[in-house]
């Protein structure tokens, strides 16, 4: 009887059958490498955007445009169409920036 009495079980999660606990102690979701990529080159691309002085790194810009094109490519053929749409919609809200057109070609 006291044996049972200190024998601690974890909380069991009703549907995975698993341990559940605190949301804080939980691994995050993944996260696909494609993502991580997108999120890169979208940082590469507005960190060549124009500085106090208006100077722009167009040579970064490009590089960062490509890599955007890639991903989004990649995305498609992986069937990440979420992402795929995700860098499309960011294409054509910044086309005014790059001047690359509305679509990725």
């Amino acid at each position: 009887m006291t044996e049972d009495l200190f024998e601690l079980e974890p909380p069991v999660d009703e549907l995975g059958n698993c341990e559940a606990g605190p949301a804080h102690l939980q691994a995050p979701a993944q996260v696909s490498q494609l993502t991580k990529h997108w999120e890169v080159a979208q940082e590469e691309f507005n960190a060549s955007g124009c500085d106090a002085k208006r100077n722009r790194n167009v040579t970064m810009e490009l590089l960062a445009l490509g890599a955007i094109r890639a991903v989004y490519w990649l995305a498609l053929g992986s069937n990440e169409v979420a992402l795929a749409k995700e860098i499309a919609e960011w294409w054509a809200d910044c086309e005014p920036l790059h001047g690359l057109g509305e679509t990725i070609k």
